[in-house]
């Protein structure tokens, strides 16, 4: 083995030979002397994070098996993986963008609230689904940067669309802007019909409860449906709207 200096931790590349700083990610992974960074974890045994963002900043966090996960083959700390999958799905439906800074968050949120939202949207179009239309569920997310020319602040979305023979009928979306990068927006169209934050944003880290306790599950269910609401709401709106009489004549 070999050793080199990252960041204060010391690395290890299996094989001999001598370690260059930093070199781009491997399929293996880079092992890591110092253990694991997962708060209490003691495994001796870890590899560095592979996420690179568009400034070639790299994350320096260190997991064992237990504590990081593999996406296209690379290791990634549990902060970063679930940005590598928005990445390579995005990729893959050839809606590719730089890696979002380090520290930035947004993708991750609206990729969690995304899959929260799933099955209430998928149902409620299916209830909208007129004859000869269907439901598009477009789980890639995109950034939508505002204004391309003077580089102003973008947003973060997942849609979903009802579509027919003439394109979308109906488009739900849900967005993050990154002026406002903790609260998550319900757009049906170009219409907001509901935001809110997540409670697990609110909450610093020695408050939250456990993942998967009745706390964490009900609040987790109550901050989707509020969200879903404001999609019945304005359906509702638009179907009153429909099939309310004309003023006389």
């Amino acid at each position: 083995m070999s050793e080199s200096q990252s960041q204060g931790r010391t690395r290890w590349r299996v094989g001999g030979g001598r370690s260059k700083a930093r070199p781009a990610p491997v399929e293996t992974g880079q092992v890591v002397a110092g253990g694991c960074d997962h708060p209490g974890c003691e495994s001796p045994e870890a590899f560095g994070c592979a996420y690179r963002d568009r400034r070639g900043i790299e994350c320096h966090r260190a997991g064992c098996a237990a504590h990081l996960r593999r996406v296209e083959g690379r290791p990634y700390c549990l902060r970063h993986a679930s940005v590598a999958e928005v990445l390579a799905l995005a990729a893959q439906r050839g809606t590719a963008f730089m890696p979002p800074d380090l520290d930035n968050r947004i993708a991750t949120l609206v990729l969690t609230v995304g899959r929260g939202l799933d099955a209430g949207v998928v149902e409620r179009l299916e209830r909208m689904r007129g004859t000869h239309q269907h439901v598009i569920n477009d789980q890639a997310i995109r950034y939508n940067r505002a204004d391309r020319v003077r580089g102003g602040q973008g947003s973060w979305d997942r849609s979903w669309a009802l579509a027919g023979s003439t394109g979308h009928v109906v488009r739900i979306t849900v967005r993050v802007e990154e002026s406002h990068p903790e609260e998550v927006q319900m757009l049906v169209g170009r219409t907001v019909v509901a935001m809110a934050v997540p409670p697990w944003m609110h909450r610093g880290a020695d408050s939250r409860p456990a993942p998967g306790s009745p706390q964490d599950v009900s609040e987790r269910t109550a901050f989707y449906e509020a969200l879903l609401n404001g999609v019945d709401r304005h359906h509702q709106g638009l179907r009153a709207e429909i099939l309310s009489p004309g003023p006389p004549a």
